[in-house]
């Protein structure tokens, strides 16, 4: 088993839903779990093993090779051949769409992905802060959790980029 998440982050050593942005009101589970994973290549040979079924990437893991994903998008204003450093995850699609279409959606979670405008920041230049959580189990000190968080310098947005266990 990888990464536990639960509402409050009790027992100790667990995420709470917050930290992962999976926390809806009446809708989430008491608990969440990701599978363990490594870099080592999966039965197809790509980069990205799974300890679950069938070890290949499953979406169920918070592993890089699950978490990470491509958006393809086009449109009059939109940059040619634009590629990304900065994180985005499905929570962006909504307010980019929107924005493309002139409209202003207040509460959103996401953000407008403007670097991939013609006339946005340049993808390079947008800084990003990532840093490490680790929780620690009270009774299970042979194992610690951790996550890998990414947040653009001008958003308050932040981004689960990968987290999982590993030896104390």
């Amino acid at each position: 088993m990888g990464s536990l998440f639960t509402e409050r982050a009790q027992p100790a050593g667990t995420f709470s839903h917050d930290d992962a942005r999976i926390g809806y009101p009446g809708r989430t589970p008491d608990l969440y779990y990701g599978y363990a994973w490594d870099d080592s290549p999966n039965p197809y040979g790509a980069a990205g093993r799974v300890f679950g079924p069938g070890s290949i990437a499953t979406h169920c893991s918070l592993s890089p090779f699950d978490l990470t994903s491509v958006l393809i998008i086009s449109g009059p204003d939109i940059g040619t051949g634009v590629v990304s450093p900065a994180p985005s995850g499905v929570v962006d699609i909504a307010p980019t769409v929107a924005w493309m279409s002139g409209l202003t959606l207040k509460g959103m979670d996401g953000r407008v992905l403007s670097e991939a405008f013609s006339k946005g920041p340049d993808p390079e230049k947008i800084v990003v802060g990532r840093h490490r959580v680790v929780r620690e189990a009270e009774r299970i000190s042979r194992y610690l959790q951790f996550a890998e968080l990414e947040t653009p310098e001008s958003e308050v947005k932040r981004y689960l980029m990968e987290g999982g266990i590993q030896e104390a």
